[in-house]
């Protein structure tokens, strides 16, 4: 979930946190130029250190895949059918991924899964638009599994945790589990508060009258 800028202070950051910033963003980039797809690039780079994604750790086809997904979600808050402005995975359109030794064990299009809820702000006068949301895994949907490795580490530490791991493992197909099982997992157990995510988008979005301004500029 998105955090309150204005209770949480920004926390400061020293020169370790920097460098390891810089290297989580230096690893993003050379995983981009291979063109591993964002969900397998994130969770890396959040465990690094990176502190905010942005545009710039995006693909090209990704931020266009974006900017459709808020275009669709936009669409449905002008019409009333929507309240809130927030897209959702049916928003995202059905694309490829650029990696082609491992397009086949790939969903079609990747950047749902860790951007599939994110919410945003349309400036009402200009059309200008960020993507905000905070990367992490502590979520509803993902409570129960949580609770299991937390469960596991109390009553057999880290082996207990791994052995968890290995169960949980079982529920994913083998093609699909290093592209989406792996990433999830590993999130579950190292990354419940992750880093922000604002994202500008290349375009501006048609602004919906019919939302309050508060929620379309704040």
């Amino acid at each position: 979930m998105p955090k309150d800028s204005s209770a949480t202070p920004t926390p400061k950051r020293t020169p370790a946190s920097s460098f390891l910033d810089m290297l989580a963003q230096g690893a993003g980039y050379a995983m981009r130029k291979v063109g591993l797809p964002a969900q397998m690039r994130f969770l890396p780079q959040a465990l690094l250190g990176q502190r905010t994604f942005t545009a710039a750790d995006l693909l090209p086809n990704e931020l266009e895949d974006l900017q459709t997904a808020v275009e669709n979600s936009a669409a449905r808050l002008r019409t009333g059918k929507d309240k809130r402005a927030g897209v959702q995975y049916y928003d995202f359109p059905q694309g490829s991924n650029n990696l082609r030794t491992i397009k086949a064990l790939l969903p079609s299009n990747a950047l749902p899964l860790s951007l599939g809820r994110a919410n945003y702000r349309i400036a009402p006068e200009t059309g200008e638009t960020e993507v905000f949301d905070t990367y992490d895994f502590l979520n509803s949907a993902r409570k129960a599994d949580i609770e299991k490795y937390q469960q596991a580490l109390a009553e057999g530490g880290r082996l207990g945790q791994f052995k968890e791991f290995l169960a949980q493992a079982q529920d994913y197909a083998p093609q699909r589990f290093l592209t989406t099982g792996l990433p999830q997992e590993l999130g579950e157990l190292f990354l419940l508060e992750g880093p922000e995510v604002a994202i500008r988008l290349p375009r501006p979005v048609t602004p919906p009258s019919r939302v309050r301004r508060a929620v379309l500029a704040n």
